[in-house]
């Protein structure tokens, strides 16, 4: 295992709780995969069989709409992390990942990753932690979103009662059941 490698895994977020040992220990499984300008290096549906890091290149985050067109929602460059959320679920991969230029990445095997589980290893009890606390991010930045789509000029939300009174659409009123559940 190189220097530079361990140094590399270090400063990224994902992995920066993990001591040197742990570190070793998790990157022992890792393996380098190339991908061509144009290649998916996984499409929308997949098995979520391993978690990438890009080393080198630009990847693209697509999601396939409802009329079967790709449309384009992100962009992912050296350091970016893939597809961690399937190596916690093991669900079938959320969107496709297309190579924008000849890209490298490394992969880690979500079997290592159960291996490293099953045996009580901190490495992998620590990149989990760090995994749930990006998804968190991620869903806090995605309700604020939606928050801003929706109250694009900041006017208060209706209450779910005066929701009902006015009749509101089906998204209204799945809105207003929500905020009365949720508060």
């Amino acid at each position: 295992m190189s220097d530079a490698l361990v140094e590399f895994f270090s400063k990224l977020p994902l992995f920066e709780p993990l001591t040197r040992d742990e570190l070793l220990e998790l990157l022992r499984g890792i393996r380098p995969v190339e991908v061509a300008a144009g290649q998916y290096l996984m499409r929308q549906g997949d098995a979520a069989d391993a978690m990438y890091v890009v080393d080198t290149g630009s990847l693209a985050v697509e999601l396939i709409l409802a009329d079967g067109l790709p449309a384009e929602v992100d962009r992912f460059g050296r350091g970016a992390v893939i597809g961690d959320m399937g190596l916690i679920d093991g669900r079938p991969r959320s969107a496709s990942v297309r190579a924008v230029e000849a890209s490298r990445l490394l992969r880690i095997d979500r079997q290592e990753f159960e291996f490293l589980l099953r045996n009580d290893r901190p490495a992998a009890y620590k990149v989990m932690r760090s995994i749930c606390r990006t998804v968190c991010e991620r869903l806090r930045r995605t309700e604020e979103e939606i928050e801003g789509l929706l109250r694009p000029d900041l006017t208060p939300v209706p209450t779910p009662v005066e929701v009902t009174r006015s009749g509101g659409g089906r998204f209204s009123r799945m809105l207003a059941g929500l905020l009365g559940r949720n508060g």
